[in-house]
């Protein structure tokens, strides 16, 4: 399959397109609904970016799927407590893990995958 990029589309046309059979569904339990609008320009400012094949967190010239929705979710004025980890190689990178980790973003919905406990990645202090 080929890499798109950063593009725009509804999750039937993405469902469509990518072949997906597990989901969890998250929710930031303090989220501040004045700062979506900020968030929504973030993301789609991005659009026609190309895909991040090399996943490098500390750029914003190309994306890969979960560095955009953390970038993305990292302009509230209160983010939630999500963390990159290290990869073995030593870089830094985010994962559905790492999101499924934090303890602000409550499980909406899960289909066909149970999503781990919390904190069992990241330190976080209550």
């Amino acid at each position: 399959q080929k890499m798109l990029g950063v593009v725009k589309e509804t999750l039937t046309q993405y469902l469509t397109r990518a072949s997906r059979d597990k989901f969890v569904v998250l929710r930031y339990r303090n989220l501040n609904t004045a700062d979506l609008p900020k968030v929504r320009s973030y993301a789609e400012s991005q659009v026609g970016k190309g895909y991040d094949t090399l996943f490098l967190i500390n750029s914003d010239e190309r994306f890969y799927c979960t560095e955009l929705v953390y970038k993305s979710i990292m302009q509230l004025s209160n983010p939630p407590r999500i963390y990159p980890h290290k990869e073995k190689l030593g870089w830094q990178i985010i994962t559905n893990e790492d999101f499924m980790d934090s303890p602000d973003l409550e499980t909406i919905w899960t289909f066909n995958k149970k999503r781990p406990a919390v904190g069992e990645l990241h330190p976080y202090n209550n």
